[in-house]
């Protein structure tokens, strides 16, 4: 089967033609529940100079944002951890069992470094046996990928079902945000959940870091 063919206009007005390349890796499960990994996509170490990451104190409009000493009618500013260069994935409404198995098997075995995992809200939503959904953030430790990987790593995401199309659509300006403080007075900061050590975790400590420093600001 031939696959299917999109369009874009290059800078001269030409059209080009890109081809959707099917799925590299395929995830199934063995008879113990463990996710099994099958056609598998590896990456070369990145030669590009590194930036390494960029941390932001932006509000929702892209603005800086300035601390408040009292809460505001709109709402608190919301402070983000920002990085171009380690991947970070945003898991709604998953439950804390299959957000554990993926960010442990999944790491490990794309060569991420350790990963962890971060509850950013609950949810009043359950799946078909009744067991909570909630919202996850996942870190992985590797500092230095570059952006094509990246953006394959949060296809395949989608693809496996474990992040929406929406969390694609905020990286395509080239960065990745992940919320730190609370949000107004509903929402508190990201709980940490569980910490996988599979080796390299420096983009984890950056991100702990930062959450630590600023978890209690803004509202």
């Amino acid at each position: 089967m031939r696959s299917k063919r999109t369009y874009q206009l290059a800078l001269n007005g030409k059209k080009t033609i890109f081809r959707k390349k099917k799925p590299v890796v395929y995830f199934i499960k063995d008879e113990e529940g463990k996710y099994v990994a099958k056609n598998v996509k590896k990456f070369e170490p990145c030669d590009y100079p590194l930036s390494g990451d960029n941390w932001y104190h932006a509000n929702l409009y892209g603005n800086q944002a300035v601390e408040v000493n009292e809460p505001s009618e709109d709402g608190n500013v919301v402070l983000g951890f920002c990085t171009v260069s380690s991947l970070i994935l945003d898991v709604d409404l998953q439950t804390k069992k299959r957000v554990l198995e993926f960010a442990d098997t999944y790491a490990e075995f794309q060569g991420l470094g350790s990963s962890l995992v971060t509850k950013t809200s609950d949810s009043t939503q359950r799946d078909l046996l009744g067991n909570r959904l909630s919202n996850y953030g996942i870190i992985f430790g590797k500092p230095y990928l570059s952006w094509e990987e990246i953006a394959w790593h949060l296809s395949e995401a989608r693809r496996l079902g474990m992040t929406k199309r929406v969390n694609a659509v905020f990286a395509r300006f080239g960065y990745i945000t992940e919320r730190v403080n609370a949000k107004n007075k509903d929402i508190p900061p990201p709980e940490i959940v569980k910490f996988f050590p599979h080796g390299d975790m420096r983009a984890i400590r950056n991100y702990i870091q930062f959450l630590n420093r600023y978890k209690n600001l803004g509202f």
